[in-house]
């Protein structure tokens, strides 16, 4: 096999270095030729999104890798879009239609979102087509969540990186980005007498904090404060991180609505949701296709305070509490989802 990625100039760094693995310009007249001949196509969201708007896919497999289980809703279904005004006419949505590449085969983590898929996207999605694989990120996650060298390694790596003691307990807060511009939660932004009391609660319970937020929140509002409580991944460190790999030597993750949740939660560590905005978010921001508390990988926290006793409880006598639906979302998850594509392939 011969690998071509198509993807932007930022990616070109960070891809492995194999002689049979190479990056071309997305959009650039050596990617379409090159994806004129492939055999197969792997995009995450869509083709359009992710290799070309050019329909030229006739007579190439496509795997639409997806994304894991979706919580929040994207693009056209979100609240904040369709307040906007922008959709898509219906003149302009049928002609997608008719242009569209071939619907793709498809990785699912679960029977539950291969239903939504096939009711909400008919046009796209075909449930014939539906690989009960898993996601390949998380085979990392299920075959070493008992790796204590491993993690040790990593929690050493990361400490070079970020300047902290590999020998404390980790928390990791990693919320996700808000489309409308209200800020998200940090703990750089508290104010003095709150970051003291979580800074005092972290030395009683010999740990860290380490907060990540996501790229896009750097986007829209550059401005770090100084932290005395967390350690805060800056923009440009982000290049230099792999977020399974934090998770993997985390302790405690403190998500909102992020994606990484699901993944943590295969590790079997203590998980808590700050829905501090839940009630917004879901109408007025991204919104949910499922209910968060069916859904959960632990405790649903609204509230600083109670989070604050909740994560110092935690360090103290970890407890695994997902909610009852948890494992309903990730039953495809068997960490062998990339020797499953592999055979596929083949």
């Amino acid at each position: 096999y011969e690998v071509y990625w198509v993807g932007l100039p930022d990616v070109r760094s960070l891809l492995p270095v194999h002689p049979r693995l190479h990056w071309v310009r997305k959009d650039s007249l050596k990617a379409l030729l090159v994806l004129l001949k492939a055999k197969f196509w792997v995009c995450c969201i869509s083709v359009e999104w992710d290799l070309t708007h050019w329909p030229i896919s006739e007579g190439a497999v496509l795997l639409n890798t997806w994304h894991g289980f979706g919580l929040k809703k994207i693009g056209e279904m979100t609240p904040a879009f369709l307040r906007s005004g922008k959709r898509m006419s219906r003149i302009g949505r049928i002609a997608k239609i008719i242009s569209m590449h071939h619907r793709p085969w498809t990785l699912m983590p679960c029977q539950t979102d291969s239903d939504r898929l096939s009711r909400g996207e008919p046009f796209y999605f075909r449930k014939d087509r539906f690989l009960p694989f898993g996601t390949p990120n998380n085979d990392f996650m299920i075959q070493n969540r008992d790796n204590d060298l491993l993690r040790a390694s990593l929690k050493e790596k990361y400490a070079k990186i970020f300047g902290f003691n590999p020998s404390k307990k980790v928390v990791l807060y990693f919320p996700t980005w808000r489309i409308t511009s209200k800020p998200v939660f940090s703990f750089y932004g508290m104010n003095d007498s709150r970051q003291s009391a979580w800074r005092k609660m972290l030395n009683e319970n010999d740990a860290i904090l380490i907060e990540k937020h996501h790229y896009r929140t750097f986007e829209l509002d550059p401005q770090i404060l100084p932290s005395r409580c967390s350690v805060v991944v800056r923009p440009e460190q982000q290049s230099q991180i792999d977020i399974q790999e934090m998770l993997l030597f985390s302790d405690i993750l403190v998500s909102d609505y992020s994606g990484a949740y699901i993944d943590f939660g295969l590790l079997r560590r203590p998980c808590f949701h700050f829905a501090y905005d839940y009630e917004e978010y879901a109408s007025g921001d991204s919104g949910f296709y499922y209910d968060l508390r069916d859904v959960a990988a632990g405790p649903i926290v609204n509230e600083e305070a109670d989070l604050l006793h909740c994560i110092s409880d935690s360090l103290k006598n970890p407890v695994y509490s997902p909610a009852s639906g948890y494992a309903k979302i990730v039953e495809y998850e068997t960490g062998h989802s990339c020797e499953q594509i592999v055979r596929f392939f083949e």
